[in-house]
């Protein structure tokens, strides 16, 4: 009976090992899908299809976030998000001056712009930062909601909030005959809470789409793009209707999976893939101006996303071992990416 209960234990703990394996690598992915749509590629159609499916990449980095959220280990969360927050836009504050020296275009700053920061989590510094913020004011709006008994509350917003997002981003043009600025859905409350807490769901409640709901969403997807775009109404707004199922459908793939998974993908994924996010568009930036230089526009809008990504993957590492290295050995797991 004790071996049973020990072996059941054990499968258990294996099982848990695989789906963070999995979902580690997931990370990956979704880092290379992020740096496509700052470094869109030539392929069939301008590229602007594979661009409406890699934006999974963002909600599922927060269902992820909200997969491993732990009411106890809130606190210590917050504090390396906000540490990373702090240090992300202290380097594009330094980045912006430098560029905009180089370039004759000194960054602005005005109340409006510190209020879309403080609020709406939109970075003065570089617009990619706002993913930051969001998951950084989610996590603090959570954690105080949980602690005050109103975790079920959280979760009967989530179709609203969803919805909102939808109704003044993407369908926006459809339903009013207009554009509204972006900043205001794309932020802590309209994507950041309503996707964090479906990874919560996912974990608690065993929340789950079947594997065919990845080719019906990813068709569903392009077909949302194709009607958008040809009837003059595909509003400038990250995610489509279909974004939010084909998301949920491939994080519950990776929960699911039990194949073979190659460590360094994880690897990757655990270590560097909150860096990748950060650092990428830099790099993007500084790659293309070579590319140009050279000649080499053409064959750079086919490879500048892997290269990118490569680049990208190389410096975080180089840098990650630098500073585990440096830093004392008591300190080190203060410094590990955020999941």
């Amino acid at each position: 009976m004790i071996e049973s209960y020990m072996n059941r234990k054990l499968c258990k703990r294996f099982a848990e090992e695989m789906r963070k394996k999995s979902l580690d690598a997931l990370k990956m992915i979704c880092s290379f899908l992020i740096v496509c749509i700052h470094m869109p590629p030539k392929i069939i159609g301008g590229g602007g299809y594979w661009i409406a499916l890699c934006r999974i990449g963002v909600p599922i980095f927060l269902m992820i976030s909200g997969y491993f959220y732990n009411q106890e280990s809130a606190v210590k969360r917050i504090r390396k998000i906000a540490i990373l927050f702090v240090e992300a836009n202290l380097i594009y504050c330094a980045w912006s001056y430098f560029y905009g020296f180089v370039s004759g275009k000194l960054p602005v700053t005005s109340i409006d712009t510190l209020i879309r920061f403080i609020f709406l989590n939109e970075s003065p510094f570089s617009g990619h930062l706002w993913y930051l913020g969001a998951v950084l004011y989610t996590q603090i709006v959570i954690y105080l909601l949980e602690k005050w008994k109103l975790k079920r509350a959280l979760y009967m917003t989530v179709p609203i909030l969803l919805l909102t997002d939808i109704v003044f981003g993407k369908y926006s043009i459809l339903l009013f005959g207009r554009e509204f600025d972006y900043h205001f859905v794309r932020n802590w409350l309209f994507v950041g809470i309503p996707f964090f807490s479906i990874g919560m769901l996912m974990n608690e409640k065993n929340l789950r789409i079947g594997w065919w709901g990845i080719p019906v969403f990813t068709l569903t997807t392009m077909l949302e793009r194709f009607l958008l775009v040809r009837n003059g109404l595909n509003a400038a707004r990250d995610q489509y209707i279909s974004t939010i199922f084909l998301s949920i459908s491939v994080m519950s793939f990776a929960l699911k999976y039990k194949g073979n998974i190659h460590n360094w993908l994880a690897q990757i994924g655990k270590r560097l893939s909150a860096w990748i996010y950060i650092i990428h568009p830099i790099f993007v930036t500084c790659l293309t101006f070579i590319a140009s230089k050279i000649g080499m526009q053409k064959v750079w809008g086919y490879v500048g996303a892997v290269f990118v990504f490569t680049i990208s993957v190389v410096f975080v590492y180089i840098f990650a071992e630098m500073k585990r290295r440096i830093i004392p050995h008591n300190l080190k797991r203060q410094v590990e990416d955020i999941n």
